[in-house]
């Protein structure tokens, strides 16, 4: 049976008064509250004027904001997170169109390498923030420093090149200097 207690009746306590404040937060209805707690519609409406007077003035806000949160299917602790990375972003100075850019690519990226582990994957792009650190650079400079480094690679090759040439090119010369001492030996052994 629903019982139902009035103001003065014994649920007037703090054990009633937070979760009417849950619920009416939550965006449930002064109704549903009353039935769910098992109190007059108008306890419920003394209570929510009650915290709106000595606690929480903006309780209407807050349920208007709750209500639209419980619309988007997001609760409290997504709403954080989502602030808690909003306000890094601001603090990067980094637009929400870069970063849907940025997610977009990345997207493209993991199907177009058929990436299944972004554990692995989050692992490597923090190595290579910290080889870009190590190596002084900002990571939108390792491009360029890798360019840089094929060509001295580049230029060091024709350099080794060159000098392999030289160096066959004396061994040959060795060999024929060696060859011709050994012709004059044999040919002065024999003309003794």
């Amino acid at each position: 049976m629903n019982t139902i207690y009035h103001i003065h009746g014994r649920k007037n306590s703090i054990r009633t008064k937070i979760p009417v404040l849950r619920e009416w937060l939550g965006g449930v209805s002064r109704d549903n509250i009353a039935i769910n707690n098992k109190i007059a519609k108008g306890f419920v409406s003394n209570i929510i004027q009650e915290f709106k007077n000595k606690e929480i003035p903006d309780i209407d806000l807050l349920r208007e904001v709750a209500i639209a949160l419980k619309n988007q299917d997001m609760d409290l602790i997504q709403f954080s997170r989502s602030m808690r990375l909003k306000n890094m972003l601001d603090g990067l100075e980094v637009s929400e169109e870069q970063i849907e850019n940025f997610l977009e690519d990345l997207s493209v990226f993991f199907y177009k390498d058929d990436i299944r582990d972004t554990e692995k994957f989050l692992s490597q792009l923090e190595s290579v923030s910290d080889m870009a650190e190590s190596l002084d650079l900002s990571i939108y400079g390792i491009q360029a420093y890798v360019e840089e480094k094929k060509a001295e690679l580049g230029t060091l090759d024709k350099e080794l090149s060159a000098i392999k040439k030289q160096v066959e090119q004396k061994k040959s010369e060795f060999i024929n200097t060696v060859k011709n001492i050994e012709k004059y030996r044999e040919a002065r052994r024999y003309g003794e």
